[in-house]
This record gives C-alpha cells, structure tokens and sequence, in this order.
C-alpha cells in the first residue's frame, strides 16, 4: 500500500483512524494513502510534510542496554545425579 507522509495544518487536530484515534503528531507521520487521508487533505486539515531524514546519525551514539546473564541451572541426565544412580 502507498503510504503519504503528512501533518496537520496549522490550529488542526487530526485523529488516525489507524492508531485507535490519537492525533496525528504535529511533526507528521506516515499514513496509508487511502479515502479517509484523501478527504483530510481536500479539505485542508492535513498538508504534506517533510519526512524526517532516516540515514541522519544520531547526535549521541546508542550504546546496547547491559544485560545480565541468566544462570545455569544444573539438571539430571539419564537418571544419574552427580555421577550416581539415582
């Protein structure tokens, strides 16, 4: 599906039927390119916008979140514990 990216116009409150009726962000997002996008921008309470520039490196590098590591948990194997018959 063709997806537009767009923003409210100015002193508008836009609801996205496809995020259970949140408003669209004052900065714009991706929308589907369907009927009800097409009336919000016939009637001008939506107008294209500049997508934000994906290939742009962040200011701060993202360092990966520190995980610690789960611990072993020792099991039985063949009905034997520890080297001896069970």
């Amino acid at each position: 599906m063709n997806t537009l990216y767009l923003k409210p116009a100015a002193q508008r409150a836009v609801p996205d039927p496809a995020q259970d009726g949140t408003l669209l962000p004052e900065a714009g997002a991706w929308v589907p390119h369907d009927p009800y996008w097409q009336r919000r921008l016939r009637e001008w309470d939506v107008v294209p916008g500049e997508p934000p520039n994906e290939s742009a490196e962040p200011s701060e590098p993202i360092e990966p979140p520190m995980l610690e590591p789960e611990p072993v948990r020792s099991q039985s194997i063949g009905g034997k514990r520890n080297g001896r018959k069970l």
